[in-house]
C-alpha cells in the first residue's frame, strides 16, 4: 500500500493551472492501477484522493471536469491488463460464440447473465448514485461495512472446490445481483463478485477468476458508454500525460492482478478487511 499512497501525496502537491500534469496523471493512474481489482474500492480512493486535494481556487470546476475525463479514460489501462491475463479464457469465449468452443460458450453466457442486473441497475440509478453517494463520508461507510463483511465470509464460510465451470445460470445470476451492491461507492466490485462467488461454491481462485473476468465485462461496457456519452470532451485531455498514466495503470494492474491470484491460493482476504476497516475509520476521525 506504499505506492496507493505515495500516489496520494503527489496528487497533493499539483499545479493550480486547469490542465492535466504528468505528476498528476500518474498519481491517479497508480491509484487506478493497485486498487482496481483489490477488494478496496478503487472508486472509493479515487474519490478520497480528489476530494482531499482538489483545487479550491478559480479553477476548481475546470479541474474537476478534465479529472472526471481523464478518470474515465485511465480504466483502459486495467481493462487492457486484464485482456492480457485472460487472453486465453477471451479467445474461448470467442470461440464458443462462434460454435467452435462449447465450453466457452457457456461461461461467455453466464457472465453476461451475471453482466444484465448491474448493467440495468446502472443505468437506471448512475446519475442518482453520482449525485447523492459520491462523498467521503459514503466511502468512509461502505470502506468498514465491507471490512466486516470480509471478516464474517472467511470466518464461517465453508469453501467448496467448485471451479468456474460449475456454475449454474441462476448462480452467475446471484453474482449479478451482487454486484449491483458495488454501485455505492467505496463497497468495490470486486469485493462483492469474490465474496458471491464463496457464497455459490466457488473455490477461493475460482471466484476471483469470475471476478476478474466479470470486471472486465462491466469494465469495459461501462468506459464505452461513457466514452461515446463524453465524446469530443475527451479530446481535451493532453496526450502526453494521459498515456503516461494509462501505462502506469496498465503495468500496475497487471502485476496486482496476477499477485492476487498468487496470493488468493493460499491466503484468505482477511488483511484486506482490516485495511477497508482501518482505512474507514481514519477518514472519519481526519476528515
Amino acid at each position: 500500500m506504499r505506492i496507493l499512497f505515495l500516489a496520494i501525496a503527489l496528487i497533493a502537491t499539483r499545479s493550480n493551472a486547469a490542465e492535466l500534469r504528468y505528476k498528476e496523471a500518474a498519481a491517479l493512474g497508480a491509484v487506478q492501477g493497485i486498487t482496481e481489482f483489490l477488494p478496496v474500492s478503487s472508486t472509493g480512493h479515487m474519490i478520497v484522493a480528489h476530494e482531499v486535494f482538489s483545487d479550491k481556487g478559480p479553477q476548481a470546476l475546470e479541474q474537476k471536469s478534465l479529472i472526471d475525463k481523464y478518470l474515465v479514460v485511465v480504466q483502459l489501462g486495467s481493462i487492457c491488463a486484464l485482456l492480457w491475463v485472460y487472453f486465453g479464457r477471451i479467445k474461448s469465449i470467442l470461440r464458443g460464440f462462434l460454435g467452435r468452443d462449447w465450453r466457452g460458450l457457456k461461461l461467455g453466457v453466464l457472465l453476461i447473465t451475471a453482466f444484465v442486473p448491474t448493467g440495468i441497475a446502472g443505468l437506471l440509478l448512475d446519475g442518482w448514485i453520482q449525485t447523492a453517494l459520491y462523498s467521503t463520508k459514503t466511502v468512509a461507510i461502505t470502506l468498514i461495512l465491507g471490512g466486516v463483511l470480509i471478516w464474517f465470509s472467511e470466518k464461517y464460510k465453508t469453501h467448496s472446490r467448485k471451479n468456474v465451470d460449475a456454475l449454474t445460470f441462476k448462480n452467475a445470476l446471484t453474482i449479478g445481483f451482487f454486484q449491483c451492491i458495488a454501485l455505492i461507492p467505496g463497497t468495490s466490485r470486486s469485493l462483492m463478485t469474490i465474496l458471491a462467488g464463496y457464497w455459490v461454491g466457488l473455490s477461493r481462485v475460482e471466484a476471483v477468476t469470475f471476478s476478474f473476468l466479470l470486471g472486465l465485462l462491466t469494465s469495459s461496457t461501462a468506459t464505452a458508454y461513457k466514452i461515446l456519452k463524453e465524446g469530443p470532451s475527451l479530446l481535451s485531455l493532453s496526450f502526453g500525460p494521459t498515456f503516461l498514466g494509462c501505462t502506469i495503470a496498465f503495468i500496475l494492474s497487471l502485476l496486482t492482478a496476477r499477485w492476487l491470484l498468487t496470493y488468493i491460493q493460499h491466503h484468505t482476504l482477511i488483511p484486506f478487511a482490516y485495511y477497508r476497516i482501518l482505512f474507514g475509520l481514519m477518514l472519519f476521525l481526519f476528515l
